[in-house]
């Protein structure tokens, strides 16, 4: 069963999933729109989530569109499908204020209030491509999807949407603009002691996805997962990046 198949409709989990398992569907590759269609159906959409998530696709794509359940939009412009970044766009906008409102309570019990701004859509970028390297084991030192280590994968994660952190998560700390538990939103940054701080600097970061639970790549002999930032302990603060 896919965990994100439990979550409330508007999760950035569960949009992620979406998007990523609805690129697949629209796949040429038979491979792969098998796989879309299948995970689709285990999240068992509801309808907004159905209409929401539509895509132009070519002719030759109509059919595993419908098979998994989406609702096809020809257009002579072949569907991009190198991400699932396209597909973030369009689910986001339709949800963003929604979140502000269902999701609302602060701190880790519960998914901090979203506002309609630039930070909350490059957040769900975030979160989107963050989803994609679940299982990815952890590498010390380790920047590429053979392998990360917590401040690389969040470097990484950054780069992807066009955003320069820097490589440790102590000059990662030093440089982001600091965020309280109240304020926090899906693609910041949350950082802990770890097992290697060094005078009072934090010595592990995890990207936030809300509803308290993060994406991180913990230590070795792990892999990228999602867990608690409350569990986690030795929480520090959080910090957050933007294009400036």
């Amino acid at each position: 069963m896919l965990i994100e198949a439990g979550l409330p409709e508007g999760h950035p989990l569960r949009v992620a999933a979406i998007s990523r398992h609805a690129q697949d569907a629209l796949s040429p590759e038979p491979i792969r729109q098998t796989r879309g269609q299948a995970n689709l159906r285990k999240l068992n959409l509801s309808p907004t989530e159905r209409l929401t998530i539509t895509h132009p696709v070519a002719p030759q794509q109509t059919a595993p569109a419908q098979a998994a359940g989406l609702t096809p939009m020809p257009s002579p412009v072949h569907a991009d499908t190198s991400g699932v970044t396209r597909a973030v766009d369009s689910f986001a906008n339709a949800q963003i204020a929604k979140l502000s409102k269902q999701f609302s309570g602060g701190g880790f019990g519960g998914n901090s209030p979203l506002t309609p701004q630039a930070e909350s859509a490059l957040g769900l970028h975030i979160v989107a491509e963050a989803h994609q390297f679940l299982g990815t084991p952890y590498l010390w030192g380790g920047t590429t999807p053979k392998g990360f280590d917590c401040s690389g994968f969040a470097q990484y994660l950054y780069a992807k949407i066009g955003i320069d952190i820097p490589r440790t998560s102590e000059t990662q700390w030093d440089a982001g603009s600091p965020v309280g538990k109240r304020e926090l939103q899906p693609g910041d940054l949350v950082f802990f002691r770890g097992s290697d701080s060094i005078g009072g600097l934090p010595g592990h970061v995890g990207v936030y996805i809300g509803h308290g639970m993060m994406i991180d790549a913990p230590h070795t002999g792990s892999h990228v997962r999602v867990e608690s930032v409350h569990n986690f302990g030795g929480y520090m603060g959080a910090r957050r990046f933007g294009k400036g």
